[in-house]
């Protein structure tokens, strides 16, 4: 799981950055995983009781990136030719 508030924005790649709001999931344990990015008051929605206040809708599924804070990885990949 990353956040979404602190993802930073992709530098003209095509991955990596924050996910967007149809895919982000409650981020705090009573709530963990349920999409909350379509409701109203997200963070309230994700609330462990009605008007507790102690909501997070922030979390994102890891796809990858290109920095530290956005789960960076390197796609490294070698080949072999054999001749038979």
């Amino acid at each position: 799981m990353k956040r979404q508030s602190t993802s930073p924005i992709p530098t003209g790649l095509p991955f990596g950055g924050p996910c967007t709001d149809s895919v982000v999931t409650c981020a705090n344990e009573s709530r963990k995983g349920e999409l909350c990015g379509g409701q109203p008051d997200p963070d309230a929605f994700c609330d462990t009781e009605p008007g507790a206040g102690d909501g997070d809708c922030d979390a994102c599924p890891v796809r990858g990136g290109t920095t530290t804070e956005d789960e960076m990885f390197i796609l490294l990949g070698d080949y072999y030719l054999i001749e038979p």
